[in-house]
């Protein structure tokens, strides 16, 4: 059985590194696929993961459109909430650099083994969760995807694209989708959730492969 991880708004890659470890205990190939934009996080994936051949990696946003975008820094007191929305309330307009945006739907044209593989969804990307789902709708690479995690609710936080949660929600609503927690930062007190959350995504998984009749 393989599992893809898509891996979207990384930083260091920890959740990733949780996922390769759930995968190798249930013997499970697993191919991690991270994209992080913001230099210092990806510079910390590329460390994290160096020399692994099923990790692939790509210093990237997602957006509604492909291009160059600001990548808006958050305070020094919160280094995970960078975002391409300027008016998130933690980031500074002054403070960003410029990074490479995509839509998801280009990347997962170019992944054959989307149709043999339990697809795993992450996201914690400051908002821009809503031009991910939109765009997976519209493209039909939603139905490709089984498993869904991470966090959604900064697009409540956005002044561009708050008006946009009820169409997020209805999409959720047509596809079935329910997003269940997934946050690892790295501190030592959240670890008995963060392997709570790993085990609920494992047995998310092992749900899908029964329904599929795989093992």
């Amino acid at each position: 059985m393989l599992v893809n991880f898509f891996d979207l708004g990384a930083y260091g890659g920890l959740e990733s590194e949780f996922i390769l470890g759930m995968c190798r205990r249930a013997c499970w190939n697993c191919m991690v696929h991270i994209f992080e934009p913001a230099q210092d996080a990806f510079a910390m994936v590329q460390r994290r993961f160096a020399g692994q051949p099923n990790v692939r990696a790509f210093k990237q946003a997602l957006a509604a459109k492909p291009g160059q975008c600001k990548l808006f820094h958050a305070s020094p007191d919160n280094p995970f909430g960078h975002s391409i929305y300027g008016s998130k309330s933690n980031v500074s307009l002054s403070d960003f650099e410029v990074v490479e945006a995509i839509q998801l739907s280009d990347y997962l044209a170019t992944v054959d083994t989307l149709d043999n593989a339990i697809n795993v969804l992450k996201l914690n990307i400051e908002g821009a969760e809503w031009a991910v789902f939109d765009d997976l709708e519209y493209s039909g690479f939603i139905t490709d995807f089984k498993v869904f995690c991470g966090s959604i609710d900064d697009v409540l936080k956005v002044d561009e694209v708050c008006n946009r949660w009820s169409d997020l929600e209805s999409i959720l609503k047509r596809h079935h989708i329910s997003i269940l927690p997934f946050s690892a930062q790295g501190y030592p007190e959240e670890r008995t959730r963060v392997e709570a959350e790993v085990e609920g995504i494992e047995q998310a998984i092992r749900r899908t492969i029964c329904a599929v009749g795989g093992s």
